[in-house]
């Protein structure tokens, strides 16, 4: 059987081996997906390369790819469905999703914690990465998912007893995805490096039924823009960005960031239209929050939404605003737990004073875990119920 693969991957003329490392458009098969399916059935645990080509691999087969496995690109191609370069020129590694509902990148294997590669188990080859490529559909599909990490519940994407700890993702455009990356079961420590997620309708989540997931998903760099409903969207997951750009997402929901516990450091979050926050937990850390346009009249910039319990913490953020904003912040008044986590300090900017107020209303001397010591422009606020 490989004396055969041997002479179909010779009489294609492709070679089987780059520099970075093994060939994947050297094995045969009707699209990308399944040319990787047949080489890494024919070499396991190993480095893939799709190299850079003056036009994008249509594929509609699902590339499962386990974590001892690097799959990678020749550098990012184009996004927004564009789907060939000018002629003669390179325009790196595009992939072009066609299977509609359904995930193009499944990042999972079955190989349970106790046997991480990363420590000492029986898995292989430790910290595989997948990256430096453009995955792109023409249009948005409805159910159509960029990449899927992990056991998918249902069992349907992936087995449900699937794990995928410990995933590398980086320098990967996901654009035009009904979801660009959502996680399932089993899923934690999870590294994205410098993304762009783009013109997708969700940017990130998780799925609803996931178990023993969430842990640790961890953003360094890059964009998050123009996500129709939201750069994340009704996940579970605690999600950690340094240093990333949050822009104009959420044109459908009103919001940037929906049902998500978010924490930013050093981001910068701006709306022309969009208000920042709706969820429970959020914090962040120095950054800039803008907000462009000038002929509008907000309620607020972030708003937190359980009558049980919230956690807000804004530090050191420079925020300004060109509309009117009511409210930096909005805090329910009636929550039933008297020990909600609240925290302003330090901020700068709005110097303009088109933000009128700090927050909606002075939490009352119930709540025990309430500190805000601030000035916002001409607004100065404190309080302390610690």
């Amino acid at each position: 059987m490989k004396k055969l693969l041997v002479l179909l991957l010779l009489s294609a003329g492709a070679s089987a081996q780059t520099t970075q490392g093994i060939n994947v458009i050297a094995y045969p098969g009707a699209d990308v997906g399944v040319q990787f399916a047949n080489a890494y059935a024919a070499n396991g645990c190993n480095t893939y390369v799709i190299p850079a080509s003056t036009t994008a691999y249509a594929f509609s087969h699902t590339m499962h790819v386990p974590r001892c496995v690097s799959l990678l690109g020749q550098g990012r191609g184009i996004q927004q469905g564009i789907t060939t370069a000018t002629p003669g020129t390179s325009f790196g590694t595009t992939l072009l999703w066609t299977g509609g509902a359904g995930a193009a990148i499944v990042s999972s294997d079955h190989i349970p914690a106790p046997n991480l590669s990363g420590f000492g188990g029986t898995y292989g080859p430790s910290g595989g990465t997948i990256g430096n490529f453009t995955l792109t559909e023409s249009a948005i599909v409805s159910g159509a998912i960029g990449i899927y990490t992990g056991g998918d519940p249902s069992g349907s994407i992936s087995p449900s007893t699937d794990w995928a700890q410990e995933t590398r993702l980086e320098n990967i455009a996901i654009s035009y995805f009904d979801t660009a990356w959502k996680g399932g079961s089993n899923v934690f420590w999870v590294n994205w490096f410098a993304p762009y997620i783009a013109y997708n309708n969700v940017g990130l989540t998780s799925d609803s039924a996931a178990a023993d997931a969430g842990e640790e998903v961890n953003i360094f760099g890059g964009v998050i823009t123009a996500n129709v409903t939201g750069a994340f969207y009704n996940s579970s997951f605690e999600y950690h960005l340094f240093g990333t750009s949050i822009d104009f997402n959420g044109l459908n929901s009103g919001y940037q960031i929906t049902n998500a516990m978010v924490e930013l450091e050093n981001c910068h979050v701006e709306s022309s239209e969009q208000m920042i926050y709706s969820g429970t937990q959020l914090q962040m850390h120095g950054g800039t929050i803008q907000f462009d346009n000038s002929g509008l009249s907000i309620p607020q910039l972030i708003k937190m939404t359980s009558n049980v319990v919230n956690t807000l913490n804004l530090r050191g953020v420079n925020v300004y605003s060109q509309s009117t904003v009511s409210n930096l912040v909005y805090w329910p008044t009636n929550q039933s737990d008297p020990f909600p986590h609240l925290s302003i300090t330090d901020l700068f900017g709005n110097h303009n004073g088109d933000v009128k107020s700090i927050i909606n209303a002075v939490p009352s001397t119930l709540y025990k875990d309430v500190k805000i010591d601030t000035c916002l422009g001409p607004l100065c606020l404190v309080v302390n119920n610690r």
